[in-house]
């Protein structure tokens, strides 16, 4: 059994789908986890949508909150911004249950049911807002 302390280490299919080395790609692992996509359709989406606002069509080297954001609440999430509260952060084991993304300062991971699913151990940063399925 997993507890809200241990962190499932995936790729979220990065490998499995032909891309290789390493990528600053969290978003579309993130989605692909969360959304239970292949990785490559969770990457197309997201580089497709990039390229919709403009900006180079990869998800290969980060993506901002607002593509993210976009691309989650047209597909039925909405976000969840955390208020700030001084002394107190809020982590993977604060989140509700079920799947959610995290938004974190320059990174976004799945965690689902507050277990972390990434490719590093990110359960103690700090989680800025989220979005969940509504």
């Amino acid at each position: 059994m997993i507890t809200a302390h241990q962190v499932v280490y995936t790729d979220g299919g990065r490998r499995k789908a032909g891309y290789k080395g390493t990528a600053g790609d969290c978003g579309a692992r993130a989605i692909a986890i969360a959304l239970q996509l292949p990785y490559k359709q969770a990457y197309m989406i997201l580089a497709t949508a990039e390229k919709a606002v403009g900006r180079p069509k990869s998800a290969r080297n980060g993506m901002p909150p607002d593509t993210m954001n976009n691309v989650l609440i047209g597909r039925g999430w909405r976000y969840c911004p955390i208020p700030k509260t001084p002394g107190k952060k809020a982590t993977s084991r604060s989140m509700p249950p079920g799947r959610i993304i995290a938004l974190m300062d320059k990174h976004f991971c799945a965690i689902i049911n507050k277990v972390v699913h990434d490719t590093w151990n990110s359960s103690e940063k700090e989680i800025h807002g989220f979005w969940r399925k509504i």
